[in-house]
């Protein structure tokens, strides 16, 4: 009776510890998983851009313009009937619908001091980008200053402000600027009154 008591005893013991044991392994595996999960987490949102804040990159002249880095960059093949050095897209949400919408900016490379950008403006529809891009949305330069500059701004909402003067006897003589600043409605560029303001040569001093 004593010895059967005994082997009864010991299976108990022995079925206790099968049991702790189960549990600790338990607890080590999803204590792994969880921290597979938070770094998975953090690796991606240290990966995930800030569309509405992005890192400061210049343009090929040292403008800052408001964009941040790129998405995407193409350089064309050379090509005798096209000025094309590079091609920059920017994935933002310009319109605030949680959309991802598309800038691009075309640099163009003359040979000379008069090198420039051409920007594109794109919403996202369903199936589609839709260019709301308005005539002019271009930069001049010279070959001490800039006679037409465009900046972006993401925040507190889109707007694009567009600093510019006329061309008066040689490029490097001042004239007279002007501001017009661009802002989105209905998922269209729409303009306000231009301001003027005061006699420069390199417009981006104003920005």
């Amino acid at each position: 009776m004593k010895s059967q008591c005994g082997k009864i005893s010991v299976n108990m013991i022995l079925v206790i510890m099968i049991v702790i044991i189960g549990v600790l392994m338990g607890i080590l595996i999803f204590n792994k998983k969880d921290a597979n999960v938070s770094q998975a987490d953090s690796v991606t949102t240290s990966t995930t851009p800030d569309y509405q804040n992005p890192d400061v990159i210049s343009t090929t002249d040292g403008f800052d313009d408001g964009l941040g880095r790129a998405d995407n960059i193409k350089t064309p093949a050379p090509n005798a009937d096209s000025d094309v050095d590079n091609i920059a897209v920017f994935m933002r949400d310009i319109n605030n619908d949680g959309i991802t919408d598309r800038i691009t900016r075309t640099h163009h490379a003359t040979g000379n001091a008069h090198d420039w950008d051409e920007y594109k403006i794109e919403i996202k529809k369903d199936n589609y980008f839709d260019n709301i891009t308005p005539d002019g949305f271009r930069t001049t330069m010279g070959a001490d200053c800039a006679l037409r500059k465009i900046k972006f701004s993401f925040r507190p909402q889109f707007s694009v402000v567009i600093i510019s003067r006329p061309f008066h006897d040689t490029w490097n003589t001042p004239s007279v600027a002007e501001k017009t600043t661009y802002s989105i409605k209905d998922d269209k560029l729409i303009h306000g009154t231009p301001q003027p303001l005061s006699a420069v040569c390199d417009v981006a001093e104003l920005f």
